[in-house]
C-alpha cells in the first residue's frame, strides 16, 4: 500500500514540475521584435517609368535641287536660319547628257510626280490654315471665358499653345509647298534635252525654306553632289516632343491623353501628355541580352517654353506616365504582404499579438498598395515579417 502511495506521489510531483517549467517558460518567453506601420488614407499614383529622348516634331531636311559642285557649307548645328534670308548652300550645277527615250520617260514620270506633290502640298496648306483659323477662334473664346473666370489658367495656356503650334504648322506647310514647287521646277528642267555642255556659269543659291535652327549638318565639305542628296536638317527649336520605347505590355495599358511627368534632364519637373502610341512594335535587345518587344510612345510637353528653353533636340529625359490615380485610398506597405493559401495576407497587430488577416488588394506603386478589404484606417501591420513569426505570437514593435 505504501509503495502505491509513493508511486502516485511521484507521478503527481513530476506532472507538477513539468507544468511549472512550461508556465515559467511561457512567462519568460521574449516577444519577437518587429517593425510595424500604421495604415493611412492618401493619394495613390501608379506610373510606368522609362527613359526617353527629345526630338523636333517636324524636322525639315534640305536637299540639293540640282546635281553639281557644292561649295563648303558654313552653317553649324545650332545656328539660327531665317526663311528666305539665310543662305544654306551654294551649288554650281552640272548639265546632264542628252536624254534617251528611257530617260525621257523617267523624266516625264518625275514631272508628274512633282506636280502631284505640289497639289498635295497646297491641300496641306489649306488644311493648316483651317486649323489655324479654328485655333484662333478657340483662343479668343478661351480668353473671354478666362476673363469671366469660367476656365482655369491651364486651359487658356493650352489654347495659346495650340494657336502657336497651328501658326507654325502653317509656316511649315507653306515651306513644304515652296519646296514642292522647287522640286517640280527641277523635274521640268531635267525633262528638257540639254546640250552636251557639262558646266554652267550660274550658281544655285539655296535659301532657308523655314525659320528655325540647324539640327544636323549632313554635308560639310565642298565637292560633287547629286540632286536630292541631303545637306542640312532644320527644325523649330521650340517644337519638341518626347519619344520613349516602353515594353509592349506597358504600352498596352496606355492611351492618348494620359498625364505624364518629364524629369532627369537637368531642369525642373515638366508636365506632359501622351499624344500617340505607335500601332506597331519592334524587337530590341536589352543590356542583359534579352529580346524585348518595344513600342514607341510619343509625349508632348505641356509647359511654356521658358521652363525648358535649355532642353534641346536629342536630350535624355526620364518619363513617368500616370496610368491610375485616386485620392483617399487606404494604403498598406507592400513589404507587409505575403502569400497565405493562394491569397494575400498580413500580420495585423492586435494587443501586442500578431494576427494573420487575409486582405484584398488593388493597385500598387511598388511601395504602397491599395487595400480594398480586410483592414481599416489606423490598423497597424508588421513590416517584412520574420520567418519565426506565427499567428498569435507576442511581438514588440521597434517603432510605430
Amino acid at each position: 500500500m505504501k509503495k502505491a502511495t509513493k508511486k502516485r506521489l511521484l507521478i503527481w510531483s513530476t506532472v507538477t514540475v513539468v507544468i511549472l517549467v512550461l508556465l515559467i517558460q511561457s512567462l519568460s518567453a521574449k516577444p519577437i521584435l518587429v517593425e510595424t506601420s500604421k495604415l493611412v488614407k492618401s493619394t495613390l499614383t501608379v506610373t510606368l517609368d522609362h527613359e526617353g529622348k527629345t526630338r523636333v516634331r517636324e524636322p525639315f531636311v534640305i536637299s540639293a535641287p540640282v546635281s553639281g559642285t557644292l561649295e563648303r557649307v558654313a552653317l553649324e548645328p545650332g545656328d539660327r536660319v531665317v526663311q528666305g534670308e539665310t543662305l544654306i548652300a551654294r551649288i554650281q550645277p552640272s548639265l546632264a547628257n542628252p536624254l534617251d527615250s528611257r530617260a525621257r520617260s523617267e523624266s516625264k514620270a518625275m514631272v508628274e510626280s512633282a506636280q502631284a506633290r505640289v497639289t498635295q502640298s497646297l491641300a496641306e496648306v489649306n488644311m493648316a490654315k483651317s486649323r489655324l483659323s479654328q485655333a484662333q477662334e478657340d483662343l479668343q473664346r478661351s480668353e473671354k471665358l478666362h476673363a469671366d473666370k469660367a476656365i482655369a489658367d491651364r486651359d487658356l495656356q493650352l489654347a495659346q499653345t495650340e494657336a502657336k503650334t497651328s501658326q507654325d504648322a502653317v509656316k511649315m506647310a507653306m515651306a513644304a509647298s515652296e519646296s514642292a514647287r522647287f522640286e517640280l521646277a527641277r523635274a521640268q528642267a531635267h525633262a528638257l534635252d540639254p546640250s552636251l555642255t557639262t558646266q554652267t556659269d550660274e550658281t544655285v543659291d539655296m535659301m532657308a525654306p523655314i525659320s528655325g535652327i540647324v539640327l544636323r549638318r549632313i554635308r560639310h565639305s565642298a565637292g560633287s553632289i547629286l540632286a536630292g542628296e541631303p545637306i542640312v536638317e532644320v527644325g523649330l527649336a521650340h517644337d519638341l516632343e518626347i519619344i520613349a520605347d516602353f515594353l509592349s505590355s506597358d504600352a498596352a495599358q496606355m492611351r492618348p491623353g494620359l498625364k505624364a511627368t518629364i524629369g532627369g534632364w537637368g531642369g525642373e519637373l515638366l508636365a506632359g501628355e501622351v499624344r500617340r502610341i505607335d500601332p506597331a512594335g519592334f524587337t530590341k535587345i536589352s543590356a542583359l541580352g534579352v529580346e524585348e518587344q518595344r513600342v514607341n510612345v510619343v509625349i508632348d510637353i505641356n509647359e511654356q517654353r521658358p521652363k525648358w528653353q535649355s532642353l534641346g533636340e536629342g536630350f535624355r529625359v526620364d518619363v513617368k506616365v500616370v496610368i491610375w490615380e485616386a485620392d483617399d485610398v487606404l494604403l498598406a506597405p507592400t513589404g507587409s504582404l505575403f502569400r497565405q493559401n493562394g491569397n494575400w495576407a498580413v500580420f495585423k497587430v492586435v494587443e501586442d499579438k500578431a494576427q494573420i488577416v487575409v486582405v484584398e488588394i488593388g493597385q500598387n506603386d511598388g511601395r504602397n498598395c491599395q487595400v480594398i478589404e480586410g483592414l481599416s484606417k489606423g490598423d497597424s501591420v508588421v513590416l517584412h515579417p520574420p520567418e519565426n513569426l506565427i499567428d498569435g505570437a507576442t511581438i514588440e514593435a521597434r517603432f510605430n
